[in-house]
């Protein structure tokens, strides 16, 4: 059930994306926010085709202001760093 939620979409050569993304602040000490216009994003699961699996994580930091979501982002760049790797790598 859970890998049928996570589904993200096929890519080439018969494999399947499945992940989720995840955002939010980094913190001081007292678990106060340290930088309330900068986030961190990231988009964490696996690729698969029939038994083969490969797992990865994709993690960014906000040096800057963004208007956009960092998860959003985070998924976005990683999609095509692993459409990089299925075309070079995982023939």
């Amino acid at each position: 059930m859970t890998r049928n939620i996570m589904f993200v979409e096929d890519f080439a050569d018969g494999w399947k994306l499945y992940a989720k993304t995840g955002s939010g602040n980094r913190l001081n000490e007292d678990r106060t926010i340290k930088l309330k216009d900068r986030q961190i994003g990231w988009f964490i699961g696996w690729l698969q085709k029939d038994n083969r699996k490969v797992f990865f994580v994709h993690f960014i930091e906000d040096k800057e202001h963004h208007d956009s979501y960092a998860s959003f982002r985070s998924r976005e760049a990683a999609k095509e760093k692993l459409k990089g790797l299925i075309s070079k790598e995982l023939k």
